[in-house]
């Protein structure tokens, strides 16, 4: 079994840096699925809110609210705003996520 991607330095275990990007995605996805909730059509209009296809009309998540959690989840290497935003225009731009 190929682990590349985990390194071990002074028996600390550790992601190697190229997964640490779609796996900060991968969790913020994950968490925008468990927190999502049913909104209005007027929520909606907003575009505060993103849409979490495949979890039912209207399920959503403020995009605050998902940042929050984000940062709060991640123990190490926290994102900083613009990443953050990065991580979300992919998400976009992968279809997994929807502004409306």
């Amino acid at each position: 079994m190929d682990v590349s991607f985990i390194n071990e330095a002074n028996e600390v275990l550790e992601l190697s840096e190229e997964r640490v990007q779609i796996s900060r995605r991968l969790l913020t996805l994950d968490l925008a699925g468990n927190h999502a909730e049913k909104i209005s059509d007027e929520q909606r209009k907003t575009q505060k809110y993103l849409l979490v296809p495949g979890r039912g009309a209207n399920m959503a998540i403020l995009e605050s609210e998902l940042s929050k959690l984000t940062l709060d989840e991640l123990a190490q290497k926290k994102p900083d705003a613009p990443t953050f935003a990065q991580d979300i225009e992919w998400l976009l731009d992968e279809g997994v996520l929807q502004r409306r």
